[in-house]
Order: C-alpha cells, then structure tokens, then sequence
C-alpha cells in the first residue's frame, strides 16, 4: 500500500474568515477517495471526510459534487470545497494548484479508470461491523 499525504493551508470563507490547515491523504488501498483530516475537536473526536477522487478532479474544470460535499475552481484558480453537515457548514478554498498536484501524485499511483475494488471484501466489512469506518 501506497500513501501520499500533503498539508495544505486552507482559508475559511464562510461562514467566517479563518486560516486551516488540513492534511489531505491519498492511499492505493483505498483508491477512489481522499482523505480530509481537520484534526480534533473540542470534545476529542477527529474530523475526517472521505471525499470521491473523481469530484475533487471534476471540481477542477467546474462545479462538482452535491449534497454535502461540493467544489469548484474560481476565474483567479482557487480551489473551494463547499462542506455540510449535521454539525454545520463551510466554505474553504486553497490555491488549485494544491489540489492539482495531489491528484496528479495519485494518479501516477492508479491511473483513472484503473481502480480495483474488492466488492466481496467491503461487504463482508460493512455486514461484519455495521457500516463502521475502517
């Protein structure tokens, strides 16, 4: 198993102004997301999105995503995630060209279209623990 792992600062745009940095993780075991660590909270727990390859790419030529995780690149090639949940919602961009060479790192690891899932093994894991995270 490969990783690739960069931090990328982040400016909070919404629904305050704010500078984050987040660490952005990409694993060969698991092909078709990235990993967004926001560190902890208050109360101990992580914040961790998955968050689907092929989006955060698509976000790079225009807006992609729906529901609760959304992205787009703006005219000045800043990159935006647009994040929601139970617990609130935000906004937070970063230079594209961050977001660019991640994708780009992880490709040269499993080129699009070249994922391999083993469907058998996930549904074992999701019947074994409930749909608990790995």
């Amino acid at each position: 198993m490969s990783t690739i792992r960069t931090e990328v600062l982040f400016t909070v745009i919404d629904p305050t102004v704010a500078q984050l940095w987040l660490t952005l993780s990409y694993r060969t075991s698991e092909p078709l997301e990235v990993v967004a660590n926001f560190g902890r909270r208050c109360d101990g727990r992580r914040i961790v999105w998955r968050l689907a390859r092929d989006i955060l790419r698509d976000g790079l030529l225009g807006p992609a995503g729906v529901g609760d995780f959304c992205c787009w690149t703006d005219a000045e090639d800043r990159y935006h995630l647009a994040l929601s949940s139970p617990d609130g919602r935000a906004i937070l961009r970063c230079p594209a060209d961050n977001i660019r060479a991640l994708l780009i790192d992880a490709e040269d690891l499993v080129p699009y279209g070249a994922e391999v899932i083993d469907f058998d093994a996930e549904l074992r894991h999701l019947l074994m623990t409930g749909g608990g995270q790995r």
